[in-house]
């Protein structure tokens, strides 16, 4: 955090002995990435709500507890946020440098992870006690409750949501979203910006990427009511935020997602959007968007080929890209963040020239345009599961043609670390060991994949072939295989599939949506 650093709105300085259960709220990443991610905020403030429950907040670049004099190893529970496959890594290198045992049956303290990417959780079965499968509102209430009136840990980690191993037919957890915590985390840095407000206006994605494990995972949208966004943005302004950050991977699907965006305005604060979806803007939007005097947006097109476009389920034509640029430009916007995804197993060169020109397109509209390239890399629970990742060489040569033909700003993924992220998304209970062995090194592929061989693992012929998927049988999305089955096929013959807000497709998940939904 830094000396000359002031955070607002935790709780600080506890007497540890006033307090039944202990807990280590645990960020594996540098502060400013922790208090700028929503649920750890809220799995912080959820734990804190509970009477006799003390939790303090640990992040890597922060000697101690960021709250008082709590030791992580005299917790009675740690809890983990693993928002990206790399955080495993780091989470393990603190734990040595805590000197505390890396594997679940060495530990006296039990360790409860969570976060999108442990939605398959084999890969880490032996590290971590348990995971929660989904959303955590709801099942990390339930546990430290059971936990604070004398639970066994055994018996808690059976609580529904959660995998231990051995367990399977674990249930994905789709929270209500009704818990909001009544104050976030302020910290003023030296020169006295703030971090902003975090909003989260919606949930999950209705849309149906083939390559998206949200839109898998989180499917379909749930949309807060506005009310309760209005109550939310008059909370910013009450705590001395200076700008609101709008969270929501299908935010403009929200009926009434222009409004909340006044609603900052009114209140006198500033507001930032997520990626937008080209498409979806309205005339209200962008009028809003003006009157914001917001000059960077973000968009994804993640393909230039029409072809590609069919492939992955996003069949956004390219001249609509452009428009939406041109109106961006007319709202006062100076510069677009375009991400574009190069690697899939059927694109051609000629695909990577379709981006490379829909980029250049892009910049002709009178912006500076600035290109995120990112590697394909199959996720569990899509129909790109069984795909193979593609070779760095490759990989890198296209990034040169992306950067060489479209003459934007590239900046790209390192084809070594979604090597290391493709092993622990798709890896089964033998990279545990993998993971505890490669914590003693650096974070490099040449690690990995040197410790797996030493342990006779075909890590990269499983990344870079078609693969089993052994999470099937431990973990039920709601969404059928078979449903899943049919959408890769529908993708090599590069047919669409309508979007939730459009047309049923039953893919299995519909029927329990009632039970999900916000009030």
């Amino acid at each position: 955090m830094g000396a000359a650093a002031r955070e607002e709105g935790g709780f600080y300085d506890r007497d540890k002995r006033d307090f039944d259960l202990k807990v280590a709220l645990v960020y594996p990443g540098p502060y400013r990435a922790a208090i700028n991610c929503l649920g750890h905020q809220m799995v912080y403030y959820l734990a804190n709500s509970l009477d006799g429950v003390m939790a303090e907040r640990f992040v890597s670049d922060v000697q101690g507890s960021l709250d008082g004099g709590l030791e992580p190893g005299e917790s009675d529970v740690m809890l983990v946020s693993i928002h990206y496959e790399g955080q495993v890594h780091t989470f393990l290198r603190m734990m040595r440098e805590w000197s505390l045992p890396l594997r679940n049956e060495q530990r006296r303290v039990p360790i409860m992870a969570g976060g999108p990417a442990l939605n398959n959780p084999l890969p880490v079965s032996d590290l971590f006690d348990a995971v929660v499968i989904g959303d955590g509102e709801e099942v990390v209430r339930e546990a430290l409750s059971a936990l604070r009136e004398g639970g066994a840990p055994d018996e808690v980690l059976l609580i529904d949501g959660m995998y231990s191993k051995g367990r399977s037919g674990i249930r994905y957890l789709r929270s209500k979203m009704e818990f909001l915590p009544q104050r976030q985390l302020l910290t003023t840095f030296p020169g006295g910006k703030k971090n902003p407000f975090l909003l989260e206006v919606s949930r999950g994605c209705s849309k149906g990427c083939r390559f998206c494990l949200l839109g898998w995972t989180q499917r379909p949208r749930r949309d807060r009511p506005l009310s309760k966004l209005y109550s939310q943005v008059e909370l910013a302004r009450e705590l001395g935020f200076e700008k609101v950050y709008l969270i929501g991977s299908d935010f403009l699907s929200h009926s009434d997602a222009a409004d909340v965006m006044k609603k900052i305005l009114d209140e006198g604060l500033e507001l930032s959007t997520p990626s937008i979806r080209v498409g979806e803007e309205t005339n209200q939007f962008f009028e809003v968007l003006t009157m914001s005097g917001e000059k960077t947006v973000t968009i994804a097109p993640e393909v230039g080929s029409e072809r590609l476009k069919a492939a992955i389920n996003k069949p956004i034509p390219n001249p609509r890209f452009v428009e939406s640029a041109r109106s961006l430009r007319e709202a006062g916007v100076k510069k677009l963040k375009v991400y574009f995804i190069l690697g899939f197993p059927f694109e051609e060169e000629k695909d990577v020239h379709a981006s490379a020109e829909l980029g250049a397109s892009l910049k002709g509209q009178g912006m500076r345009v600035d290109a995120s390239i990112s590697q394909f890399i199959p996720k569990p629970h899509t129909p790109f599961q069984w795909l193979p990742m593609e070779e760095a060489k490759r990989y890198r040569k296209k990034v040169r043609l992306f950067s060489q033909r479209s003459g934007v700003r590239t900046k790209s993924t390192h084809p070594g670390r979604g090597l290391i992220q493709g092993a622990i998304s798709l890896g089964d209970e033998r990279m545990g060991k993998v993971l505890e062995l490669a914590s003693f090194q650096g974070y490099r592929a040449s690690t990995y994949l040197k410790i797996a061989e030493g342990l006779g693992m075909p890590m990269l012929a499983r990344l870079l072939g078609r693969r089993s998927t052994p999470w099937v049988n431990v973990i039920e999305t709601g969404v059928s295989i078979g449903f899943l089955e049919e959408e890769a096929r529908r993708a090599t013959g590069l047919v669409t599939t309508p979007t939730c807000d459009q047309e049923c497709s039953l893919c299995g998940i519909c029927p329990s949506i009632d039970d999900i939904r916000p009030n």
